[in-house]
């Protein structure tokens, strides 16, 4: 009678558990090269999900070099068509239709309510930082050809998989490793985004046709067909800016660790700190640091003048930290003055500071 497993994660275990094993006590050459094919081939299948934690699994093992190497590799081929996105040339289609920010409001609920609200929401949906693939197909191997869909779950799970290493082992990968991870994160990241924005502004007119007309035919939308349009194009905006939000913060909730802020400066010379890297750091940096990043913020506003989606995305990055992270009134004072913050109800906000685990 065969053994069955009521949770994944037992399955996955034992199945790296017995990668490790194998490897280390075969004697036999050409059995091991063999042996490591099979694991080899499971990390360059990680539509599955299973398939994925195996890999999590046996390099929190084994810390086995040779295989890191060989899932950044296979990173690297994700979405390579694709530039990394830039912040700037890929949105100006989005800044001709969008007027200048508008002021945006602090709730005056309690971060730590707002903390236990959000951890929840995350609970009731399954941990949903995964996207789920589709069940009927159980083994895909990345290439041009795969439908979009499994592309972006691919690219989701390598970003997910090089996080996990980089932040399982901080103090025992060498250096050059956790470089290569995370510079391979953040560049992974951007690739999946900039491919979207390609991808949204080449069916931009479809989109907005599609939307205008669920806006009329279903939610009896009243305006004039000028109206209507505009009113379908701000969604379109508005979706892409709920996008490029949840894309930097799939980024730092990958690879974002206090630990590793060395590594940050390094990724960041060797990257050249644009404008896209400097989000990136500034997401991190407010998930994950104490100190609050009075610097990266004014930096960032500089850099983002007259470019109204990318001041959007800065308010929603710096507010969505305000919201859940107690502040003194003081930074949220700063912080309404520099991006054009309401800030509501100061006397239930504390000064201290809980980070995001995980």
């Amino acid at each position: 009678m065969g053994i069955r497993f009521t949770y994944g994660y037992g399955y996955c275990y034992f199945v790296a558990k017995y990668f490790q094993e194998n490897l280390a006590d075969s004697d036999e050459e050409t059995s091991r090269n063999q042996l490591y094919e099979k694991l080899k081939a499971i990390s360059e299948r990680v539509y599955n999900e299973n398939n994925a934690n195996i890999v999590i699994f046996y390099v929190f093992l084994t810390k086995d070099r040779k295989l890191i190497n060989h899932i950044i590799s296979n990173a690297r081929q994700i979405f390579n068509e694709s530039p990394e996105f830039d912040f700037d040339s890929q949105i100006q289609f989005l800044n001709r239709i969008i007027g200048p920010p508008v002021q945006v409001s602090l709730p005056a609920s309690r971060p730590d309510e707002n903390q236990q609200a959000y951890d929840q929401r995350r609970d009731e949906a399954g941990e949903e930082i995964e996207p789920n693939g589709d069940p009927g197909v159980g083994d895909v191997l990345y290439s041009s050809n795969i439908p979009f869909e499994q592309k972006l779950i691919i690219g989701i799970r390598y970003l997910t998989l090089m996080g996990q290493i980089l932040r399982n082992f901080p103090g025992s990968l060498k250096a050059d490793t956790k470089l290569d991870l995370a510079f391979e994160s953040y560049s992974l990241g951007l690739r999946v985004l900039a491919t979207i924005f390609i991808l949204s502004q080449r069916d931009s007119e479809m989109l907005t046709r599609d939307i205008a007309r669920i806006l009329r035919d279903r939610m009896a939308f009243s305006g004039t067909e000028r109206e209507l349009m505009d009113r379908a194009e701000l969604i379109v905006v508005e979706m892409l800016r709920n996008v490029t939000y949840g894309l930097l913060k799939r980024i730092s909730h990958a690879v974002g660790l206090s630990e590793l802020e060395d590594t940050y400066i390094e990724v960041a010379e060797l990257r050249d700190n644009n404008l896209a890297d400097k989000f990136v750091h500034l997401s991190i940096h407010l998930d994950h640091f104490e100190h609050f990043p009075k610097r990266e913020i004014e930096n960032v506003k500089a850099e983002v003048h007259g470019n109204n989606f990318s001041f959007q995305t800065l308010q929603d990055l710096v507010l969505n930290h305000l919201y859940l992270f107690p502040r003194d009134y003081s930074i949220q004072q700063w912080s309404g003055s520099t991006l054009n913050v309401k800030v509501n109800t100061p006397s239930i906000r504390g000064s201290e500071k809980k980070l995001l685990n995980g």
